[in-house]
């Protein structure tokens, strides 16, 4: 996944049950980040964005705008985005989106999460509309 200036990533979201999960984006340049869905934050990658608006067993829908939280994760780490991007505009490059339950060490869950998604879509911005004249 391309990541340029506005893109987001954008689905339905329901969750069922009390064991944490979310999404892992493995980002080129940045490593692993996440975007916590249920439950706390898993340890071991920083938090990407944290939607609002999530409530156990109620469908949601979700709007992760992509490129400033990736900018605000660089600029935490100390990372310039010449030393992250990889593509000749400076655009973030997402290798891979995972969903996981994160490790529940503490026993929260009950064994019978169901989380599901509905119209998953990552879109760009549009282009500019043609100068007047054009």
């Amino acid at each position: 996944l391309l990541v340029e200036r506005g893109t987001t990533l954008r689905f339905r979201f329901r969750a069922a049950g009390s064991a944490p999960a979310g999404l892992r984006l493995s980002v080129a340049g940045l490593g692993d980040v996440q975007v916590p869905l249920a439950g706390p934050e898993a340890p071991g990658a920083p938090v990407l964005l944290r939607p609002e608006g999530l409530r156990a067993g109620e469908w949601a829908d979700v709007r992760l705008d992509l490129r400033p939280a990736l900018d605000a994760v660089a600029a935490s780490k100390g990372i310039a985005p010449a030393q992250a991007r990889t593509t000749w505009d400076d655009d973030w490059v997402v290798t891979a989106v995972r969903f996981a339950r994160s490790s529940d060490p503490g026993g929260a869950g009950t064994g019978d999460e169901v989380y599901e998604f509905e119209g998953v879509e990552a879109a760009g911005a549009a282009p500019p509309a043609p100068a007047k004249g054009d």
